[in-house]
């Protein structure tokens, strides 16, 4: 049932806080809950009745009974028809795509990528490479679902989706990231009404592994109004002005929003958002907080975006393995980037609301923030110099029931150990470096999310 009906029974019955579950939004590509993963974490709008194409609750939307679809006006959050044309062949490339993003490629992996791919004339090469990017964001929300379910069995989904729905594309070479059109287009309407549906829901933490990277519309702008071949200052400065734009623009959703920590992708341009600025990832507000990405809890990420003053905290976001789309409904596949890292840190927040509910946005952020390992590599990469740290995180939480939340996050520290320096867990260790072909080392760094 909805939190705030759950909330009054809680304080009836004194439940234990630990026992709480925390309401999650996952704004992406639409949530697969059909996953054995994750069938069993699905937010349930109670209140309004499936299949009866009654609008139950008067909320303005027909049967949303795990979400809603705000880009197509829709309860269809997920379209599973469109497993029927995904290549199998696929599954194998992501994942040892997956073990050369950390440098643990095999020569059975090299074998595979000639006999699969640098074998295909460029006109099929063009049609596969659509295709995982297709993939790529087709799987991303139900990935990014897992990633929050693992590190949180106990968190409760909502799905809001913006992405419309789109085949596959035609085997014309032709792969187009759209999400940067829906924020270049529809960003402002679209997240007023999402920002209106987390209240009406009662979601205290969304997940936001979304973005779009300002200085590549930056270079369209300038190319209309006739500057073709601007400088990197006037690309800058044009950014910033686009930007504000952006930033005035959502606002209204952020601040309309206060009892929800929005957790956001940094992007994967390896750019300084310090210098060149990342939608939604530059917001400045109480209540979000922006993550880059690991490998492991070893170094920063090489695709990774960073800035010593817009990117709070890092995560580890290469190889990670969780639940996608497919007609085994275990299927797992390891993906890198961005949008890997945020959900982890949205599975901590979660978690720090399951330890204290009490806690607000402002308060889980600071405790996030607090309970970091600081690192030597990520001294000039992120505001905290650190890397989360969810033991630390969830017992400062425990301790903020009793205590000022500085006074917890200093006890955390000193009770807590940092993890260790370890990469991702992801594959075998590699014992012999295996040569691999500058396309290999290409697609490897393209296909991040």
């Amino acid at each position: 049932m909805k939190r705030s009906l759950f909330s009054i029974f809680l304080s009836l019955i004194a439940i234990p806080a630990s026992t709480f579950a925390a309401n999650v939004a996952v704004i992406d590509s639409g949530t697969d809950f059909a996953h054995n993963w994750i069938k069993d974490k699905a937010w349930v709008n109670y209140n309004e009745v499936d299949g009866n194409l009654i609008d139950d609750d008067r909320n303005g939307k027909v049967d949303d009974i795990n979400g809603w679809n705000f880009a197509e006006n829709s309860p269809n959050v997920f379209y599973r028809e469109h497993l029927n044309t995904i290549n199998p062949i696929l599954y194998r490339v992501f994942e040892t795509l997956a073990r050369i993003q950390l440098g643990r490629a095999t020569p059975e992996d090299v074998q595979f990528w000639k006999d699969n791919v640098t074998s295909l004339p460029q006109e099929k090469k063009n049609a596969l490479l659509a295709q995982l990017n297709f993939y790529g964001e087709y799987a991303h929300s139900t990935h990014c679902s897992g990633i929050i379910a693992k590190v949180n069995e106990d968190s409760v989904l909502l799905s809001a989706r913006i992405f419309p729905d789109k085949l596959p594309p035609e085997y014309d070479g032709k792969a187009k990231n759209i999400v940067y059109d829906v924020f270049a287009g529809q960003f402002n309407k679209t997240f007023v009404n999402i920002g209106k549906y987390l209240n009406e829901a009662n979601m205290e933490v969304a997940n936001m592994s979304i973005g779009t990277p300002l200085p590549a519309l930056a270079q369209k702008y300038l190319a209309l109004a006739g500057n073709k071949n601007p400088t990197p200052e006037q690309i800058r400065a044009e950014t910033f002005k686009i930007f504000t734009a952006f930033e005035t623009k959502a606002k209204p959703w952020v601040d309309g929003t206060p009892g929800v920590l929005f957790v956001i992708a940094a992007g994967n341009d390896h750019n300084d958002n310090d210098n060149l600025p990342y939608f939604p990832a530059n917001l400045r507000a109480e209540n979000t907080i922006t993550v880059a990405a690991s490998n492991g809890y070893q170094q920063i990420a090489d695709f990774s975006n960073y800035g010593k003053t817009t990117v709070h905290v890092a995560a580890p976001g290469v190889a990670i393995d969780s639940s996608v789309p497919g007609l085994n409904l275990n299927q797992t596949l390891p993906m890198s980037g961005t949008s890997m890292a945020a959900p982890f840190v949205t599975g901590v927040a979660s978690k720090i609301k399951d330890y204290n509910f009490k806690l607000t946005a402002k308060e889980v952020k600071e405790i996030l923030m607090g309970t970091v390992d600081k690192k030597e590599w990520l001294k000039e990469k992120v505001i905290t110099s650190g890397i989360v740290n969810p033991e630390r995180a969830y017992k400062a939480a425990e301790y903020a029931k009793g205590m000022p939340i500085a006074a917890a996050i200093n006890r955390a520290r000193v009770e807590v150990q940092d993890k260790a320096e370890l990469p991702s867990s992801y594959g075998l260790p590699q014992k012999n470096k295996v040569s691999l072909t500058p396309e290999m080392e290409t697609w490897a760094k393209q296909l991040v999310f």
